[in-house]
């Protein structure tokens, strides 16, 4: 599988959801980077990943991006206490 950035994505590797289909419905189990669902994953390969909300989901090539592939990733945290 390839990220939106054209890096092979391995299994185990964390990754963001940064490029998802048009059609999905962004929440828990979309989450979206930026939104305020947003939440690193890992990649278990054939495209499921383990979100760190809890919930698993199945993608495309280029919908993911490679943790490592985004700037600012390490130590990133969002408040579950703060008001979107």
């Amino acid at each position: 599988m390839k990220d939106t950035k054209g890096s092979f994505i391995y299994e185990h590797d964390r990754v963001f959801l940064t490029n998802p289909d048009v059609h999905y419905n962004i929440g828990e189990v979309n989450p979206l980077k930026g939104s305020p669902y947003e939440c690193p994953g890992r990649y278990y390969g054939d495209g499921v990943v383990r979100w760190c909300n809890g919930s698993t989901n199945t993608y495309e090539d280029y919908e993911l991006t490679l943790a490592s592939n985004i700037s600012g990733t390490e130590g990133h945290c969002v408040s579950i206490w703060e008001k979107f």
